[in-house]
C-alpha cells in the first residue's frame, strides 16, 4: 500500500509565530546561459541596470515594439527545462566522479527558485494547482516542478493579450539594463529569453538546519553590484497590487538575496510613465492578507517533510510526488514509481556516479 504524508497548509497553523530562524540566501555562484541553453562560467550575460531610469518619470516606454519578433521558451512541456540546465552547471563544476556534496556547499535540497516561489505561495493559493517531484541521489534530494495539466492547458490557449503582457516583461528588460557599465540600453535589437544570467543562492533554515541551492535568473546588477529584479505593473504600486501579486515579488526576490525591486508602472496599452525603485524589506509591512514570516514556516514545513520521506528510504532515485490542489488543506506526499516523474538525465547520474 502506497503511503502519504500529509502537510497542513492552513495558513493559522503559521501565521502569528514571528519570523522564525533563518540564514538568508547568499550567493555561492554564478554564470551565464547561451542561446543553446548551455551554462557557460561567469557573468557574459549579466546586464547592468541603466541608472539615469530608475526613479524617473515621463519616460514612454513602448513596451509592444518589437513583439512580432520575440524569442521566448517553450513553456508546453510537462517539467521545467531550467533545473536541467542548473544539473549541467554542476557536472562542469567537478571532473566526472567527483564530489556532489562538496560542489552544493553541503545542501540538503537543490532546485530552482521559481519552483520555491510557487511552493510557499501555495499556502495562500486559491486557483492554482501545484505537482514538483522529488528524488534522492547521493544523500542530496532535488526537487522539480512539473505542470498540472490545468496549467498545460492554460498556457497552451492563453489570449494574444495575455501572450502580450509576458511579452511586456522582457520588453521592459531591454529597456532598462545594458550589457556595459552605465551605457545607455540597446532597444532595437529582437528581444530573447534565450540568453540569461543565473545566480546560485544558498538559504539555511535554522528550526530544521535544512540548506537549500537554488539556481535564480537574475534580470540585472547595480552600480553597487547589488542584485536587482525588474517588474511591471498597471499605472501604481496600489490598492490589490499588495496582496498576492506583491507576495510573489516578495518570495522571488527573497530567495535570490535580492534588496530591491524597480517596477515599470505601465498604462493599460502597455507604455511605461514611471519607475520606481521599492526596498525589499518594505513588502511585509505593506503586504495585505499574507505574511511573510508563515510563507517561510510553511515552506520549511513542507521541505522538511519531503526531505524525511526521501532519507526515509534505502535506495537511492525513489521519487516522491508533491501535489496540492487549489484551496486543500494539506499538501500531499506520495512515492511513486511512475516513469514521467523521473527528472535527472542519465548524463548527470553518470558524471557523479
Amino acid at each position: 500500500m502506497v503511503k502519504t504524508r500529509k502537510v497542513s497548509a492552513k495558513r493559522g497553523d503559521y501565521e502569528g509565530k514571528g519570523f522564525p530562524p533563518v540564514i538568508p540566501a547568499q550567493m555561492v555562484g554564478e554564470f551565464s546561459i547561451n542561446r543553446e541553453r548551455q551554462p557557460i562560467p561567469g557573468r557574459s550575460a549579466m546586464k547592468y541596470i541603466y541608472e539615469p531610469f530608475v526613479g524617473t518619470s515621463g519616460l514612454g516606454f513602448d513596451l509592444n515594439i518589437g513583439e512580432d519578433t520575440f524569442e521566448g521558451k517553450d513553456y508546453s512541456q510537462k517539467s521545467c527545462e531550467d533545473l536541467d540546465v542548473l544539473l549541467r552547471y554542476l557536472m562542469l563544476q567537478t571532473p566526472r566522479g567527483g564530489n556532489l556534496q562538496k560542489i552544493l556547499h553541503d545542501s540538503h535540497l537543490v532546485c530552482w527558485r521559481g519552483t520555491m516561489t510557487r511552493l510557499a505561495a501555495q499556502l495562500y493559493e486559491t486557483s492554482e494547482p501545484f505537482k514538483m517531484a522529488a528524488c534522492r541521489y547521493k544523500g542530496i534530494v532535488f526537487l522539480c516542478e512539473f505542470r498540472t495539466a490545468a496549467k498545460l492547458e492554460r498556457l497552451r490557449n492563453q489570449s494574444q493579450r495575455e501572450k502580450m503582457m509576458t511579452y511586456w516583461g522582457h520588453k521592459f528588460e531591454q529597456y532598462m539594463t545594458s550589457s556595459v557599465r552605465k551605457m545607455k540600453p540597446e532597444t532595437s535589437e529582437p528581444v530573447s529569453q534565450m540568453e540569461e544570467f543565473t545566480v546560485v543562492s544558498k538559504m539555511i533554515f535554522g528550526s530544521t538546519g535544512l540548506r537549500l541551492y537554488m539556481g535564480c535568473e537574475m534580470d540585472a546588477v547595480d552600480l553597487d553590484g547589488r542584485y536587482v529584479e525588474l517588474k511591471t505593473h498597471r499605472e501604481s504600486l496600489t490598492g490589490g497590487f499588495w496582496r498576492f501579486k506583491a507576495m510573489k515579488w516578495w518570495l522571488q526576490s527573497y530567495f535570490a538575496g535580492v534588496s530591491s525591486i524597480v517596477a515599470g508602472l505601465r498604462s493599460d496599452s502597455g507604455v511605461i510613465h514611471t519607475t520606481e525603485r521599492v526596498p525589499l524589506s518594505s513588502f511585509p509591512s505593506r503586504g495585505s492578507g499574507w505574511k511573510d514570516s508563515a510563507l517561510i514556516r510553511f515552506l520549511e514545513a513542507v521541505l522538511s517533510a519531503i526531505h524525511e520521506s526521501a532519507m526515509s528510504e534505502v535506495e537511492d532515485q525513489v521519487i516522491f510526488l508533491v501535489e496540492r490542489n487549489p484551496q486543500a488543506e494539506k499538501v500531499s506526499i506520495t512515492r511513486t514509481d511512475d516513469p514521467q516523474y523521473r527528472f535527472l538525465s542519465e548524463e548527470f547520474l553518470e558524471h557523479f556516479a
